[in-house]
């Protein structure tokens, strides 16, 4: 009888400590900072996973639809319109977020001959000017760095040796485009309308240049002048606006106004003017 109890009580305490082992040991979950997120065509955002235990780090990043969102290590990019179902997934766990990819909606435009015209000037590559009287940079044709508008000069790389670019391209190309994204130079033909358009000779912010258009569909261009193409010499007192259309391998086609007119001609590519964008 005392070893019958003896065994009892041994299969009675590893049934125990069985018991002790389970009850310690957690369940892993994972979930996602957010549910849902909306983004426009190219923009991206970053979910972040959090998983418990925190030594669970090895988290799988999926996507339902590539062609809409694509995802790498939680960062989202919006991919084209449509919806896709981002998942995080961790042994068999997983969390997922929603995602809802819509067209680009440009802002600070303004409609003028059917085409959105920005509101401001290029500044840096990539960037608007913070208002329309601001002078922004100077570009040479077919370049994507910027030249001062004002003195001392010095370019958006940091130098100030001045180069006259050689072409020989008929038309703006795409990887030298300074204007944001969803902008672009536009054509000579785009920039006739502009022209076309009608434009008046105008103080804005106590900055004189041309205001294009009929309120309410108006843009104001300042008259921020140019560099000169053999020295980059500062000029100023009137408009000069490059166009996308090359005349040869020399010369391209840009707006040029002062207070009594506006027209279209062509000059060297190598002179620094100012630029502004229309819409993709």
């Amino acid at each position: 009888m005392k070893r019958s109890f003896k065994l009892l009580a041994v299969v009675c305490l590893f049934g125990l400590t069985t018991l002790l082992v389970t009850s310690c040991k957690k369940e892993v979950t994972i979930t996602l900072n957010k549910t849902e997120i909306n983004l426009q065509i190219g923009a991206d955002e970053t979910l972040i996973a959090t998983v418990t235990p925190s030594s669970k780090q090895t988290v799988e990043w999926s996507s339902s639809a590539d062609s809409i969102a694509t995802v790498t290590n939680g960062k989202v990019t919006a991919k084209a319109v449509g919806n896709a179902i981002i998942t995080a997934k961790v042994d068999s766990k997983t969390a997922t977020c929603n995602v809802s990819v819509t067209e680009i909606k440009i802002s600070g435009t303004v409609t003028i001959g059917g085409l959105q015209w920005a509101t401001c000037n290029v500044a840096l590559p990539n960037q608007f000017a913070g208002s329309p009287e601001i002078s922004g940079w100077f570009y040479q044709w077919n370049k994507k760095v910027g030249w001062s508008s004002a003195d001392p000069m010095v370019n958006s790389d940091g130098g100030n040796t001045w180069g006259a670019p050689t072409q020989s391209v008929t038309s703006w190309e795409t990887v030298n485009n300074p204007c944001p994204e969803g902008f672009r130079v536009p054509t000579k033909t785009e920039i006739q309308s502009l022209v076309d358009a009608g434009s008046t000779w105008t103080t804005f912010n106590g900055v004189i240049g041309r205001k294009f258009g009929n309120a309410p569909n108006q843009i104001f261009l300042p008259a921020a002048g140019c560099r000169g193409n053999t020295n980059g010499s500062l000029s100023k007192g009137y408009g000069d606006y490059w166009s996308s259309t090359s005349d040869n391998p020399n010369l391209a086609y840009y707006m040029y106004f002062d207070s009594n007119s506006a027209s279209i001609y062509n000059d060297a590519s190598a002179y620094a003017q100012s630029i502004r964008c229309v819409a993709n």
